[in-house]
């Protein structure tokens, strides 16, 4: 009677065991892990590439950050069509997008007639001549960008906006340059100009809308 005592004791303890293994196996918990990311108002983006042109200093979260100025340089003429190369050879454009809606941007451009700058001409037109940006390339400012990197256009300049460069919606979120660095910026004027200086005004205009693939 006493073995059989023993025996019985040892079960239940071998049960007792591995009833509390399996209890063991299934004990869980759940965290969490929270981030709160905002942007300072006060902030502003440089430019971030090594080319032409200068920062705006605009602040907050859709900016624009860089724009150029051309410079065609003093030509000769004989009477004959022409097309001059801008000095600028590493233009570029920045644009920053920090908004948490991510709709999108447009980067428009247009330009003036060029008109003459000489007091004795003032009102002289430098008539039919026509700027040409070329298409550059997308660059995230930051190497890390995880964002769908913007579209960047050849765009032949008028007194119309013309996209230049353009993101769709869940695009171009962050800093990314359009580097104009691989062919010339240009401005052809037609036979038959007229000597004097000119100058034209670049207007560039960052938009709230998305853009297409181009």
């Amino acid at each position: 009677m006493k073995k059989v005592k023993l025996l019985s004791v040892a079960l239940l303890a071998t049960v007792g065991l591995m009833s509390a293994a399996i209890a063991q196996a299934e004990v869980t918990d759940t965290t969490t892990g929270t981030v709160h990311l905002i942007v300072d108002p006060d902030t502003d983006h440089p430019g971030a590439g090594d080319g032409d042109g200068g920062d705006t200093g605009q602040k907050g979260e859709f900016t624009l950050d860089h724009t150029v100025s051309y410079d065609f340089g003093e030509q000769s003429i004989t009477g004959a069509e022409m097309t001059l190369n801008a000095t600028q050879t590493r233009p570029y454009v920045q644009v920053t997008d920090l908004r948490e809606k991510n709709s999108g941007w447009q980067l428009l451009t247009k330009i003036t007639e060029f008109k003459s700058t000489d007091e004795a001409n003032p009102g002289k037109i430098l008539a039919g001549a026509v700027v040409t940006l070329p298409k550059g390339t997308a660059e995230a400012v930051d190497g890390t960008n995880i964002s769908k990197a913007p579209t960047p256009q050849e765009v032949t300049l008028n007194a119309a906006d013309t996209t230049l460069f353009s993101a769709e919606a869940n695009a171009g979120t962050g800093s990314w340059m359009d580097k104009m660095y691989d062919a010339p910026t240009t401005l052809y004027i037609p036979a038959g100009a007229t000597p004097g200086a000119y100058t034209a005004t670049l207007t560039w205009t960052l938009q709230d809308a998305p853009g297409g693939e181009g």
